[in-house]
């Protein structure tokens, strides 16, 4: 049971009843039986419905620290952390040169009862306050609530599955599974999980800036990624299929150029599958402000000054 834990500090129902059975079979019955015995031994935490942190013997269980981002990638089989988790991952990415380490923000610390303490970090947005954590899922995945962050899952754009290329713009950041203390964080080597990229991440924020803090936050966040791909962004918006998201990328590099070093030919690109009709930048805040051409967007008057 020790080695199990050593090696998961993040595990699923099905991973333990895997283990524990290795040697012979165990009821359902057994297996609950066996998780409890580790909860009320201090052992595991459980984070929603067979999702569990390992807290380590020896470690004060609440200054054990579990990435958010780590947990939001074992909610579903096919979770992929997007929008605005995705982005705060690529940034902090860059900001460590090679990829998300164990002592950024955003980690939510476990206490031995399951609940987490105060995180900084901005997480995808907001929900009351706590920071909301969203990850891509086919299934049908219930809002976890969890200390400081809320986990949410939402659906893959329609546009993609029905090309059945929901993966398309997905990579992997290494991140540590635990993120305090230091210690216990430089024990276990960094995890993989499963992001959307830069590129990718770009546009569905765009497409969806009210799971990125909105328009305005992201007006002024996005120029951090630095310069991405923009043939990947150009092709992954002519996935999508949505005129309007296209004319809210083309308003966006656009009006960072020299961030994004985005070329004529890149914002020809984008007119070209551009609504004939004015649409409003984030539909669900019809605010007054000026329509932009040649997006045909009517963009706040703010952001064009």
């Amino acid at each position: 049971m020790q080695e199990f834990f050593r090696r998961h500090p993040v595990f699923t129902r099905r991973e333990f009843e895997e283990y524990v059975s290795r040697d012979r079979d165990r009821t359902k019955k057994a297996v609950e039986a066996l998780l409890a015995m580790q909860k009320k031994a201090g052992r595991v935490v459980g984070v929603r419905r067979q999702l569990y942190v390992t807290l380590p013997e020896g470690v004060e269980p609440g200054l054990v620290r579990a990435d958010p981002y780590v947990l939001a990638s074992r909610m579903a089989d096919d979770a992929i952390v997007a929008y605005g988790a995705a982005l705060d991952m690529h940034l902090a990415a860059r900001a460590n040169g090679a990829g998300a380490g164990a002592d950024e923000p955003g980690a939510a610390p476990v206490r031995a009862d399951g609940a987490a303490g105060s995180a900084t970090g901005t997480g995808a947005g907001a929900v009351g306050e706590r920071a909301l954590v969203t990850f891509l899922s086919n299934v049908r995945v219930r809002p976890a609530d969890y200390g400081d962050h809320e986990f949410r899952a939402v659906g893959f754009p329609v546009a993609l599955r029905d090309k059945r290329v929901e993966e398309h713009g997905v990579t992997e950041l290494p991140r540590a599974p635990y993120a305090a203390p230091s210690e216990l964080a430089k024990a276990h080597g960094p995890w993989p999980v499963r992001v959307t990229t830069p590129e990718r991440t770009l546009v569905d924020l765009l497409d969806r800036p009210d799971l990125g803090g909105g328009f305005d936050l992201l007006w002024n966040k996005l120029p951090d990624l630095g310069r991405v791909d923009l043939d990947g962004v150009v092709a992954y918006v002519r996935l999508l299929n949505n005129a309007t998201t296209a004319a809210k990328v083309g308003f966006y590099l656009d009006g960072h150029r020299q961030a994004t070093g985005a070329q004529d030919g890149h914002l020809a690109a984008l007119e070209a599958e551009c609504p004939r009709r004015p649409h409003y930048l984030e539909r669900s805040l019809r605010r007054s402000g000026r329509l932009v051409k040649p997006w045909n967007l009517v963009a706040p008057r703010h952001l064009l000054d």
